[in-house]
């Protein structure tokens, strides 16, 4: 079943401003991802390409403060 209410509260909410064209190919994987087990939601993909970006600049600067995460909460993947 898919979460709703409260968020967990170990979470922040941000705001963040991105260009058109960014918004427009966040929207564009939000279909693409739902159809492969992924959370959909243009909000899902963002965080999943936080994730995926804080990794790869974290490897890319040999920085390992990467916390395990709990794959209960992770974004990337579609609650059931």
């Amino acid at each position: 079943m898919a979460r709703t209410g409260r968020p967990v509260a170990d979470t922040s909410q941000i705001t963040v401003r991105v260009p058109n064209a960014v918004l427009r190919r966040a929207t564009a994987l939000v279909e693409l991802l739902s159809g492969k087990g992924y959370a959909s939601g243009r909000a899902s993909v963002f965080r999943a390409a936080i994730l995926h970006g804080l990794d790869a600049l974290e490897a890319e600067h040999g920085i390992a403060t990467k916390p395990k995460r709990n794959r209960s909460n992770d974004p990337r993947r579609a609650h059931k």
